[in-house]
């Protein structure tokens, strides 16, 4: 006699009190398995959206987003000197990224490891510059066109959570 709880092999009775067959007997039963699977499901779910920076096996690792904030003058002299990749205007709020030359050779990388791990981690870095626009200087909207840098302003048809994804995205 088995305990409750084990998987167990039973033979069943065949009609007419001839030897039966052998048949498995798990111990979680499909529809518990289902349930499982939905609880381990929601369990992800939940997890990706509080802790975002946390990747799952067999992913792609998301880039760690660094914010920094600079003087808009700072702004106006990366546009004029065309280091600017993609912008985004919100009112007096600017965010912006340097193309990818211009950013490696500005932010400093750390270079204390050589077995290639410091590359991953200078890969999985990306550099957000935010400035406020003093009202009374207009966007240079004309250079940004004439230097091909990619800008717009955050959609506010989408609420919550998934505009704060969008930023998150900003890349």
């Amino acid at each position: 006699s088995s305990k409750r709880g084990e998987n167990k092999w039973r033979r069943r009775v065949a009609k007419g009190g001839g030897v039966g067959r052998w048949f498995w007997e798990p111990i979680v039963q499909g529809r518990e398995m289902g349930f499982l699977l939905l609880q381990l499901g929601f369990a992800i779910f939940a997890l990706r959206m509080l802790r975002p920076e946390i990747t799952l096996p067999g992913s792609e690792p998301r880039p760690q987003t660094t914010y920094i904030s600079v003087p808009y003058s700072d702004f106006l002299a990366s546009i004029d000197k065309d280091q600017v990749k993609k912008v985004e205007v919100d009112g007096v709020h600017v965010m912006f990224r340097l193309r990818p030359e211009v950013e490696a050779s500005v932010v400093e990388q750390p270079q204390t490891q050589t077995d290639g791990v410091a590359d991953n981690a200078a890969i999985s870095r990306r550099i957000v510059f935010t400035t406020t626009r003093p009202v009374d200087i207009k966007t240079p909207y004309e250079k940004m066109v004439e230097n091909s840098v990619e800008f717009g302003s955050p959609d506010r048809r989408s609420g919550g959570m998934l505009n704060s994804a969008l930023v998150r995205h900003f890349s």
